[in-house]
């Protein structure tokens, strides 16, 4: 049908759909689910799903168990995929990095982090310029959950989370909004939010040196991060997951 006959599904999804209306435009495969109608005035015959992260997949309904979906990233509009999980607070979190186990080199340089590396249903990092697309398009929550060896557990909760666009990928938070099992009791304050903060850093790997302390943080601590001087309490190892 053209576009203007798509209508709004009570639950607030878009469909093309064959209505009662005549029309020579008939090329339509039955009912399809859409997230916006399609430009094509066919917009029936190829309507395809385009989610740009994991709460849009919840709140479609489309998606209720954690898991490996694909999505559509908002700029570029190429599809990747992700892992949601569809459990934790909630649900509909799109993980931009997931590791537990070892198995996995987080020790990359540049163009691993910007690009992504790992598999969703293991250990992996989605790529800063894709964690940039999906936090350019509205308004983010940050999680930290934090797994120790010894089986115990914490997070951290910030808002207004973003990467400012271009080479260096700038992290932008806001004030914490939530936090249990992390707090460190002293004088540097506690966690994301003080001393060695990665909030207002760009980010940077062995050889991509960007950091503010004056020596290469990435080589000396083996990873990849918004370092700071260079880290204080915030250089994520083996058992740390990251959502948005």
């Amino acid at each position: 049908m053209p576009k203007d006959h798509c209508v709004s599904h009570p639950g607030g999804v878009l469909i093309g759909r064959r209505s009662q209306i005549t029309s020579t435009l008939t090329g339509s495969h039955g009912l399809h689910d859409c997230f916006h109608c399609c430009d094509d005035d066919l917009c029936n015959k190829n309507c395809q799903t385009r989610v740009e992260d994991c709460s849009e997949l919840l709140r479609s309904g489309v998606a209720r168990l954690s898991g490996g979906y694909n999505i559509t990233t908002p700029i570029t509009r190429i599809k990747i995929q992700v892992y949601c999980d569809m459990e934790t607070d909630g649900g509909g979190w799109t993980v931009f990095q997931k590791r537990f186990d070892g198995s996995e080199d987080f020790y990359r340089n540049f163009s691993d982090y910007e690009n992504g590396f790992g598999s969703v249903h293991a250990e992996h990092w989605l790529g800063l310029k894709y964690i940039h697309e999906i936090t350019s398009s509205g308004s983010y929550q940050l999680r930290v959950d934090i797994v120790r060896s010894n089986g115990s557990n914490g997070y951290d909760m910030y808002g207004n989370f973003s990467l400012q666009p271009g080479t260096k990928y700038t992290l932008n938070l806001g004030s914490r909004l939530r936090s249990d099992g992390v707090l460190i009791e002293n004088s540097f304050g506690s966690s994301l939010d003080t001393i060695g903060s990665p909030a207002g850093n760009a980010f940077s790997t062995y050889d991509h040196d960007v950091d503010p302390a004056g020596i290469n943080c990435a080589a000396t601590h083996k990873g990849g991060w918004w370092y700071s001087a260079c880290y204080r309490y915030t250089n994520l190892k083996v058992g740390d997951y990251i959502r948005l």
